[in-house]
């Protein structure tokens, strides 16, 4: 076999799919991104999301080594460990977080700020991502390569389609109808509570609040917390000079300005809201009351992160997982990310899985450029990896939510 070249079109300018693009560029492999959003900008959301060492791994093969380091620059740990506690914040279980100081991705925990990351993985691709292109239906021709076809009536050619367009996929819709995603049945209503150290004062307990928290409520309600503290640069990159940001990126362009936060996120089955309406139509306001009704004799500081909360921030968010399948013919049309397992974020590993993905694609599609394996092969080697792992990831992310909204959930961590 003797190595060709290849033009990977990606449908999805989100993590997994942009990490793609870095990644066959680095390569040296042709490469263009179709997002749905109009602008860069348009899908920026203000959350920190937790990079685990098999997310890191995969950021480390992809990105050049200079975006790397803005990453590592940008980000934080992520607290000293999960803690599980009651709703009266009484401590069940603590999983600690070992404190790493060296460089190895593979043992790197990391927070770090969606709109930095998302700004750090479109750097460089400036002329790759095009926006506002709505993807409609592919068509598969006779010498193999892929037609994409677009809402606005255009459509590009390429040798591979990859469908990293998130849990309503219509990438996955025509490739596996018998694979829709569905409701798990649980829903949640999330918000967040602007941070300051007068807060940080008022809501102090020792060992709480200091990391992820996942607290098991009666009833069958559960709640996740989460504090995202946004600290300043240090000097040596804030002070960055226009002729350094001209000749390599620079942490200072890449920092998320939106303010710390502590985010929650009430859980439950659908039945146990008492919405008098269809939640869909409440405002922030409204269904930040429904979730004050649901917490009262709880913790007075969980009632209180509640209550203080942003209502402009407040959201009702039905939970999802994709149907699980088993390997499929392969075709030069392949997908990444939520756009095949997608799950509820109740182990939070989703977006680390898509990193996963876009890191095993990548290396396999540079294998099949190299000639070291044909083209069909690669694509194969590729999914029938993802499937297990994937797939994996889904039912750990739905034990973890049953274990939330269970009756006595308490029992799973006691015993």
């Amino acid at each position: 076999m003797t190595s060709y070249s290849l033009h990977v079109l990606i449908i999805g300018g989100g993590l997994g799919g942009l990490c793609l693009a870095q990644g066959l560029k680095k390569a040296g492999i042709s490469v263009a991104v179709y997002e749905r959003e109009r602008t860069p900008s348009d899908r920026l959301q203000g959350y920190r999301i937790h990079i685990e060492p098999q997310g890191n791994l995969a950021l480390h093969a992809c990105l050049p080594p200079d975006l790397f380091e803005v990453y590592r620059a940008t980000a934080d740990r992520p607290g000293n460990g999960l803690r599980i506690v009651t709703e009266q914040l009484r401590e069940i279980s603590f999983f600690p977080t070992p404190a790493y100081e060296g460089s190895d991705p593979a043992k790197l925990d990391l927070a770090v700020s969606r709109i930095s990351l998302r700004k750090i993985l479109l750097f460089g691709l400036e002329n790759l991502v095009h926006f506002d292109k709505t993807f409609t239906h592919y068509q598969e021709g006779p010498d193999g390569r892929v037609t994409a076809f677009f809402g606005d009536g255009t459509s590009v050619v390429g040798d591979v389609l990859v469908g990293a367009d998130g849990g309503h996929s219509p990438v996955r819709t025509q490739l596996l109808p018998q694979a829709p995603r569905v409701p798990t049945g649980v829903v949640a209503i999330m918000g967040k509570l602007p941070w300051s150290e007068e807060r940080r004062e008022a809501l102090f307990i020792s060992g709480r609040f200091d990391g992820p928290t996942t607290i098991l409520g009666p009833k069958g309600h559960g709640m996740f917390t989460g504090l995202f503290d946004f600290t300043p640069l240090p000097q040596e990159y804030a002070r960055a000079s226009a002729d350094q940001q001209e000749r390599a990126p620079q942490p200072a362009l890449f920092v998320d300005t939106t303010g710390s936060y502590l985010f929650w996120a009430l859980i439950a089955r659908r039945e146990k809201y008492p919405f008098e309406q269809d939640p869909q139509l409440l405002d922030g306001q409204a269904l930040q009351q429904v979730a004050l009704m649901m917490v009262q004799g709880w913790h007075p500081h969980l009632q209180q992160m509640v209550r203080e909360s942003d209502p402009t921030s407040v959201i009702y968010k039905p939970l999802h997982a994709a149907t699980e399948v088993s390997a499929w013919q392969t075709k030069r049309i392949t997908l990444l990310g939520d756009a095949i397992h997608s799950m509820p974020p109740t182990r939070g590993i989703g977006g680390n899985t898509a990193l996963r993905d876009a890191s095993l694609l990548a290396q396999q599609l540079i294998a099949a450029r190299n000639g070291e394996k044909l083209l069909l092969q690669a694509i194969h080697n590729y999914e029938a990896e993802m499937i297990t792992y994937g797939f994996a990831a889904v039912r750990e992310s739905i034990q973890g939510q049953e274990m939330m909204v269970a009756e006595n959930s308490g029992a799973f961590y006691t015993g």
